[in-house]
């Protein structure tokens, strides 16, 4: 419930196996984003297991991440596993 009003994006098992290590989320590691992902906002990453990973900061806006194959979704600034 602590991350219910923020927006979340989910990374695939790889990125996150690099998360956990301080790495950013790079674009293809993202899975899905919510509809309020925004650049600037603080985003909470989830894995696919649907739990918490980390916090970070959106690098990115949502259209962006739809578009580009490459580059920073999300730079983490807090690792919580």
């Amino acid at each position: 419930s602590a991350i219910k009003y923020i927006p979340k994006v989910w990374a695939d098992d790889d990125a996150i196996a690099s998360v956990v290590k301080g790495t950013p989320v790079f674009i293809p590691g993202v899975l899905r984003v919510t509809s309020d992902f925004a650049e600037g906002k603080i985003t909470a990453v989830l894995g696919q297991d649907n739990k918490l990973k980390a916090l970070g900061i959106a690098k990115v806006s949502i259209d962006f991440l739809r578009k580009q194959r490459r580059g920073i979704a999300v730079k983490t600034d807090l690792v919580l596993m």
